[in-house]
């Protein structure tokens, strides 16, 4: 039998935040919910928490609660978060049971529940319901003897300007859902965190399109990792204007919403700032079939 329960509504309660801000600081340094404490944010944000008899909590799993849409078609879905012990040495059946009680208290409610984990094979979600479902992303051709026409391209820094910052998160958050055919809305607060830790050197404005772009270059390929901006933008028209000459593959880490030939290849790892790694999707699907779907979930929408 276990020897804790769960809690979920404590928010006013100062000793299990102090608590939660201890294990956190210990066990999550530079993840997602340490930014969250140290910016003390707490919109979207949950923690659920497992507490002993005495009142000590000893772990830690936070969700959101958000929503995808799918071929402008809206579900409700829940994002598990990272999950902290406060025993150095982890316990596995604690992860368990705290994942299970978000599960438990949402699933009437939600049509998708989905997390990210480095493990392939990831038997706490698998014991949860959890299927690890393929990700891919969509190459297109391209002509490097095409000169990108003359536009302004401004690069940002967020990290260092308020002001840019301020001018990105515009973008981020009002951002037309037509340009790509697979996004995430209402996670605000994670799209800053993976943007400032993440890609802070690789976002850049082109005024002619009023558009916020991500993107990297390697090589002969241009890897176009995020498109925001408040129109509908003719992606076709964007590659015109920001790809240099020399490039002959674009690859596209969303579902561009653009009438082209794809190469649609397995996502093996992705793009975190100039480098890749492994990132596996895990999803449980109450009313959905994403399964079938050939997506990627957007970068800044990710928990690496």
């Amino acid at each position: 039998m276990n020897q804790y329960s769960l809690i979920f509504n404590y928010r006013d309660n100062k000793h299990y935040n102090l608590e939660l801000n201890s294990i956190i600081k210990k066990r999550g340094y530079q993840t997602y919910e340490d930014w969250i404490l140290k910016n003390q944010i707490d919109l979207g944000f949950t923690p659920l928490c497992a507490v002993n008899d005495r009142n000590g909590i000893l772990g830690v799993c936070g969700f959101l609660k958000n929503g995808i849409i799918i071929n402008k078609v809206s579900v409700n879905s829940l994002l598990i978060t990272n999950q902290f012990v406060k025993s150095k040495t982890g316990n596995d059946e604690m992860v368990y049971q705290m994942i299970k009680g978000v599960i438990n208290k949402y699933e009437r409610i939600v049509d998708l529940f989905y997390t990210f984990s480095n493990i392939e094979n990831d038997q706490t979600l698998i014991r949860n319901g959890f299927k690890k479902v393929k990700e891919y992303t969509y190459f297109m051709q391209w002509d490097q003897t095409l000169q990108s026409e003359l536009s302004v391209v401004k690069k940002l820094s967020p990290e260092n300007n308020v002001k840019d910052l301020e001018f990105i998160k515009d973008y981020l958050f009002h951002s037309a859902k037509e340009n790509s055919l697979f996004s995430v809305k209402e996670d605000k607060d994670l799209q800053v965190f993976n943007l400032l830790k993440y890609y802070k050197n690789n976002i850049y404005y082109l005024a002619n399109l009023d558009a916020v772009v991500i993107f990297s270059i390697t090589g002969h390929t241009f890897q176009l990792m995020g498109l925001y901006s408040k129109n509908e933008i003719n992606i076709q028209t964007l590659l015109e204007n920001i790809v240099p000459k020399g490039i002959s593959l674009i690859e596209f880490y969303f579902v561009p919403n653009i009438k082209n030939k794809f190469v649609v290849k397995e996502l093996r790892k992705i793009m975190v700032g100039e480098e890749h790694h492994r990132s596996f999707l895990y999803i449980r699907e109450n009313t959905t079939n994403l399964e079938a779907s050939k997506f990627i979930f957007p970068l800044l929408n990710r928990l690496k």
